[in-house]
């Protein structure tokens, strides 16, 4: 989820995107993967689009890097590859991540 103000102090809230990780493997480096994944997603204009055979989807860089150093809240489930995961967004070991991700919580509700 996210919430997000604009300049003239209007706001807006959705969901980044959803993604299969199963896709990208198992485990807390695949979760990351996924999870980055999606922001990409959110980031790349005409993705998903209905008819949008006549024009390729682009990736918004500046969107994306925006977006990558904002990011300050992670709050996955409380099982130990999600717990894990938001230690490698935070370090950036697969070399992407979120530099400044100040918030690994944990929601307890949903422990394995």
């Amino acid at each position: 989820r996210f919430a997000s103000v604009r300049r003239d102090l209007s706001s807006k809230r959705g969901i980044l995107g959803i993604v299969r990780h199963l896709h990208h493997g198992h485990g807390a480096d695949a979760l990351s993967k996924a999870t980055m994944a999606v922001v990409k997603q959110f980031c790349t204009e005409g993705l998903g689009a209905p008819c949008s055979s006549t024009k390729k989807p682009r990736l918004d860089s500046a969107l994306y890097e925006h977006l990558s150093n904002t990011i300050e809240i992670f709050d996955p489930d409380c099982a130990a590859d999600e717990t894990s995961c938001g230690l490698t967004l935070q370090t950036e070991r697969l070399g992407d991540g979120l530099p400044n991700l100040r918030h690994r919580m944990c929601d307890r509700t949903h422990a394995a």
